[in-house]
């Protein structure tokens, strides 16, 4: 997972981006650190700060760099976020992924169906107040 970008609302998108992001990863990092996982997390070189120490007071381990350069040890990468230059090269990588889709508005449905082909989906919504909900009893099934 990595931090998004921009504090900045989106164009048709409901809620503020950075905090829905924001709470939906620190759901996800507990969760996952629950279920027993290690969660490395991969910090957005624009957001090192304040995100390292959430992140690190949540118990995972924070790693910053570009993508490509970061080693990739886990047994699997989740995503939140596809609008980033990252993930031509996470789709390259041999690792399991999943991808939990706040934007299906955002594709076509030809290119999300091939999307599916290499990437577990995991559809989400976006409640009026801007919380991204999703399945969150699924993760443990598709582990």
């Amino acid at each position: 997972m990595g931090y998004p970008m921009s504090a900045h609302l989106y164009y048709g998108q409901r809620g503020l981006f950075w905090a829905s992001k924001l709470d939906l990863h620190v759901r996800i990092v507990k969760r996952l650190l629950e279920q027993g996982f290690a969660a490395c997390y991969k910090v957005h070189p624009e957001r090192a700060s304040p995100t390292t120490e959430i992140k690190e007071n949540l118990g995972a381990v924070v790693v910053d760099g570009k993508i490509e350069k970061t080693n990739l040890s886990g047994d699997f990468i989740l995503i939140t976020y596809s609008s980033t230059s990252a993930l031509p090269f996470l789709l390259s990588t041999k690792k399991p992924i999943i991808f939990i889709n706040s934007q299906t508005e955002d594709w076509k449905p030809s290119y999300l169906e091939t999307l599916a082909k290499r990437v577990q989906l995991l559809k989400a919504d976006i409640y009026d107040a801007g919380q991204i909900v999703f399945d969150e009893s699924a993760l443990p099934k598709i582990l």
